[in-house]
């Protein structure tokens, strides 16, 4: 009885939300909205990610590029099992319902967070510019929330999902690499291979 009442609370709060976005931001915050909707489509990210891998192989930094994109794929494996485990349906049959976490957030932040952390950061001088840059990343994400909420498309309880889901997932891959990028550039020197 009360994780039907907190599902009925979180489908409560994401029909107030919706209709916050649709009814009250549309006029307000229409420029972004369309630069947000923009910013969801799936050919745009996949030429984005195409472009920073490419990138990142033609600076000479094959390994994390590698890493890149392999931790890249799997957040799309852990996405879809993690809305399979929660959007299972059993009250009239197996069902897949709704979009939580939804993908294409996941991915657009985690792109946002990557390609700010390994092509934008190294280059600036001031920590203001970086710290600016990430920020314009961050409002750039939460408006392509907004617009999918304004569209139909998500819900903020998937939108936050799929920021958690992001975010753990980077922090959790930045350390696994830093971790075994330390152990290499060790065996290496003892090579060494640097």
């Amino acid at each position: 009885m009360a994780v039907r009442f907190q599902f009925l609370d979180v489908r409560a709060f994401d029909s107030l939300v919706t209709f916050i976005v649709q009814v009250s931001l549309q006029g307000k915050f229409g420029l972004f909205l369309h630069l947000g909707a923009f910013l969801n489509h799936w050919w745009l990210l996949a030429i984005l990610v195409i472009v920073l891998f490419v990138w990142l192989r033609y600076q000479k930094y094959q390994l994390g590029a590698n890493f890149w994109i392999i931790s890249f794929l799997s957040l799309i494996v852990i996405n879809l099992f993690w809305f399979l485990l929660i959007d299972l349906s059993w009250d009239h049959g197996l069902a897949i319902e709704g979009n939580f976490p939804d993908l294409l957030l996941t991915l657009w932040l985690y792109y946002w967070l990557s390609s700010y952390h390994l092509a934008v950061r190294p280059r600036c001088r001031r920590p203001i510019t970086y710290h600016l840059l990430h920020w314009m990343g961050m409002i750039f994400w939460f408006f392509q929330l907004l617009s999918q909420i304004n569209q139909g498309y998500a819900l903020l309880s998937g939108g936050l999902a799929a920021g958690l889901l992001a975010y753990t997932w980077w922090q959790m891959t930045r350390r696994l690499y830093l971790h075994f990028a330390n152990h290499w550039q060790k065996v290496l020197q003892i090579d060494g291979g640097l």
